[in-house]
């Protein structure tokens, strides 16, 4: 039974070794959790949550909706507005540097050590007469190789 036990537990370890992942990001989610995030594609983050990025060369975190100014569904604007998010950029070497990233004004994008971090989107989208809870915002980034 003994022997049994420890074949089906190795069966399971190299079961385990032979998956791969193909999505753009895997991990946790939640603030404070880290992410594992591919260089050319979008990826995720909530307030509070970082990615790493092609191993261990930069880490992007999302620091919070410094401006969320954009029209409300419904109501009819001027201007469409503008989202702005304060993340913090460390590299591997664990230099750190802040960016601001906006949806509508410049900049949309900050480059870090042969990196460039672009800001996709941020959700929700506001609506006539609410306010968006830090917590609830979620930013999609991109970053490609310089």
């Amino acid at each position: 039974m003994r022997s049994l036990t420890l074949i089906a537990t190795a069966g399971a370890v190299l079961s385990l070794g032979a998956c791969t992942v193909t999505g753009a990001t895997v991990g946790t989610s939640g603030p404070g959790a880290t992410k594992i995030a591919a260089v050319d594609r979008d990826f995720e983050l909530t307030v509070g949550q970082s990615a790493r990025v092609d191993g261990p060369s930069l880490t992007v975190a999302f620091n919070g909706v410094t401006e969320d100014s954009r029209c409300p569904t419904g109501v009819q604007c001027i201007w469409a507005g503008n989202a702005a998010i304060a993340v913090s950029l460390t590299e591997g070497s664990g230099a750190t540097s802040q960016a601001t990233l906006n949806t509508t004004l410049n900049p949309h994008s900050a480059r870090v050590s042969g990196y460039e971090i672009s800001l996709v989107g941020v959700t929700p989208y506001p609506k006539q007469g609410g306010t968006i809870p830090q917590a609830t915002y979620i930013a999609t980034l991109h970053v490609t190789r310089l």
